[in-house]
């Protein structure tokens, strides 16, 4: 583990401990309680700072109104350089933090038809993204309202990712399979430090992963997180069965229980069934299913009702170990699927290192001698 690293797992140490003795009642002197790490001060207090300005974003009481913001200039302490990306509830900026010399993304709410859920969807990511501080989670740094000739308007400050979106990357991308499952496995390591902290994300896919130029993956968008320890959420649902232009982009990689529920199910197993889509995909090329041309609910239903293919069913030459991983994570039953994403990056590390996996051996397809034993051989590129 490198300096760095152990740096980063010591600062969410006194970053536990700082938010233990407060909800204690404790008044804490970060200098008192950074006393032994003296290197870690300067990033707790800068955390600290950062979670005291999300709690009071999160007590505010706002009416967001379903109408469309004018390109402004500045918002908060950013000056704005241009659109990135825009959506159904929210628009991203380009910006600059004038009082940090930063560069960030600024997330503003956009116009909605059910303002009421943008707003929700809004203040999960902001909860979300306070508990969160991962090499490979896109960083939130700031939140607060803007008034923009609308009302009030909530934004999110976070970092900006200089890449690209997973599925374009791969287009571009001429490394071996085992560097997209090496890949793949930074991925993975991202969402389980998320579930370590209680957050399951629940909209896993390629857009919601940016890789950098240094190839390096940004884990985004948690606007529909669950948050483990905050309830049932009664909103949570509206992600499996909102309006058609929110939901043919991902239902594809929606486990079965996230579309059917009930929603105590849409847990750790949920994201470790979306991650294997995304497996499947930097496997074979291409998707399990093809939804392109349904409409809403026969997407649904494929993806309720109809077991994935084998990988090898796509490429007869991947090695049995990971076609069996692959086959394990996007199971459909939630009691044969890997328990966590843990033990699907696990697998995948064994197989890489030519070691057992813990997986069962899937049934195989019928294949010719030929490319039965060439998929016999054949383990990584």
């Amino acid at each position: 583990m490198s300096d760095s690293d152990t740096i980063e797992l010591r600062v969410e140490e006194l970053l536990d401990e700082w938010e233990r003795r407060r909800a204690g009642g404790e008044t804490v002197s970060l200098e008192e309680l950074c006393r032994d790490d003296p290197d870690c001060l300067q990033d707790v207090r800068s955390a600290v700072s950062r979670l005291t300005k999300i709690d009071r974003f999160l007590g505010t009481d706002i009416e967001v109104k379903a109408a469309r913001s004018p390109f402004p200039d500045t918002i908060g302490d950013c000056v704005l350089l241009g659109e990135v990306a825009r959506g159904g509830s929210a628009i991203v900026y380009r910006a600059r933090q004038v009082s940090l010399s930063r560069e960030v993304a600024v997330k503003l709410i956009h116009v909605s038809d059910r303002p009421e859920h943008a707003l929700k969807r809004f203040q999960r990511e902001t909860l979300a993204l306070s508990r969160l501080s991962h090499r490979f989670i896109a960083s939130g740094f700031d939140a607060g309202i803007v008034d923009l000739g609308h009302g009030p308007q909530p934004f999110l400050v976070m970092e900006f990712v200089d890449g690209q979106p997973l599925d374009i990357f791969m287009q571009q991308f001429s490394g071996t399979l085992r560097d997209r499952l090496q890949l793949f496995l930074k991925i993975c390591e991202g969402i389980q430090a998320a579930h370590n902290q209680g957050v399951i994300h629940r909209d896993i896919k390629p857009s919601n992963i940016l890789v950098t130029r240094e190839g390096l993956p940004r884990i985004c968008d948690f606007g529909i997180a669950r948050i483990l320890d905050q309830g049932d959420d009664e909103s949570a649902p509206e992600t499996a069965l909102t309006k058609s232009s929110e939901i043919v982009g991902t239902v594809q990689y929606m486990s079965p229980e996230h579309i059917s529920g009930p929603h105590s199910l849409i847990d750790a197993q949920a994201d470790v069934y979306s991650l294997g889509m995304v497996l499947f995909e930097l496997v074979t090329g291409t998707k399990p299913y093809d939804t392109s041309q349904q409409t809403v609910f026969e997407a649904i239903e494929t993806v309720r009702d109809t077991a994935a293919p084998p990988a090898r069913q796509f490429d007869s030459t991947l090695h049995r170990d990971l076609d069996t991983i692959v086959a394990r994570a996007v199971e459909k039953d939630r009691a044969a699927r890997y328990e966590s994403v843990e033990a699907l990056a696990a697998d995948l590390a064994s197989y890489l290192a030519d070691r057992p996996i813990q997986a069962r051996r899937v049934r195989w397809p019928e294949l010719t001698d030929g490319a039965r034993t060439q998929g016999s051989l054949r383990k990584i590129g």
